[in-house]
């Protein structure tokens, strides 16, 4: 055999244990998820041993795929199981299973004739719970999610046993903003002329009204919670409270909602909204020593 073959074979046999090293950890299932007759999926990734945290993954709920931040313009339906593969790759390593909600009008989820409001988004998060028949979780949320995790943290407090959450949306921007609903709505939602989901479409009439209910939240004093900012979140917030768009940072409304700071943290972290892309090593480190 001839000494390009040989190499060739070794490099061949190299990758073929790569990918199998790869997926040695976990399996991963793709579930569909019914209420009534209309459904959404949920990936499950399961650490071959036994299982230490379950998270639960509450995705931005975006119209476009995170890539149009890695200049690229292709607009297409979000995956959220792609965005936080690297997130989710450093979690099951430490042997945690991590559920991603793709919710209704996702990717591949169906559409919903459900009202999009805060409560209905958190009966589905919950349906996820019931059907896996999950005792105790940690929510790990992103960005749009975070205003429905706050909302959810008031529902179901008993189950949940911490919350991630990574530049979430807190309420008083929409508040200090607008005030009311229909002031939003005018100035801004805008579907820059892309295919949109009729499920997102329908979500932003509901946003301020969530955002009015949690308007005084505050975390449970016995949740250990990671509240991790990025930089990019902060300058920007900052920009339109010099524009007297807003009033106050995000630092301190965050603090405003911590009520114990021995299991209650911020962490402010180098990046854009998309943390998980560029901080997962150091997130997923944050997260293996609280919880």
């Amino acid at each position: 055999m001839s000494f390009k073959k040989i190499l060739y074979v070794c490099c061949a046999g190299v990758f073929l244990l790569f990918l199998v090293r790869k997926n040695i950890f976990y399996t991963q299932n793709c579930k569909k998820i019914y209420i009534g007759k209309e459904y959404f999926y949920i990936y499950d990734f399961v650490p071959k041993k036994e299982i230490n945290k379950t998270f639960i993954i509450l995705p931005s709920y975006s119209y476009f795929d995170a890539s149009i931040y890695m200049n690229t313009k292709k607009y297409i339906k979000y995956e959220p199981n792609k965005d936080f593969k690297l997130l989710i790759d450093e979690l099951v390593k430490n042997n945690n299973r991590v559920i991603v909600v793709k919710y209704f009008g996702y990717n591949n989820s169906g559409e919903t004739s459900r009202t999009r409001d805060s409560n209905n988004i958190c009966e589905e998060i919950y349906k996820v719970i019931e059907i896996l028949n999950i005792n105790k979780y940690i929510l790990l949320a992103h960005s749009i999610s975070g205003l429905y995790s706050l909302d959810y943290l008031t529902k179901y407090r008993n189950e949940v046993e911490g919350f991630v959450g990574m530049d979430i949306t807190l309420p008083y921007y929409f508040l200090e903003e607008c005030n009311s609903n229909e002031k939003y709505l005018e100035h801004k939602f805008n579907a820059d002329g892309q295919k949109i989901s009729e499920s997102y479409i329908n979500m932003h009439k509901y946003f301020w009204e969530t955002a009015k209910k949690l308007e005084h939240f505050k975390f449970h004093n016995d949740l250990p919670a990671i509240l991790f900012t990025s930089t990019m979140l902060i300058d920007n917030i900052n920009e339109q409270i010099k524009d007297g768009l807003l009033r106050t940072k995000v630092i301190d409304h965050l603090n405003n909602m911590i009520t114990n700071n021995n299991i209650q943290q911020i962490h402010i972290l180098e990046g854009t909204h998309y943390l998980h892309h560029s901080q997962s090593k150091s997130m997923a480190e944050f997260i293996k020593n609280k919880f």
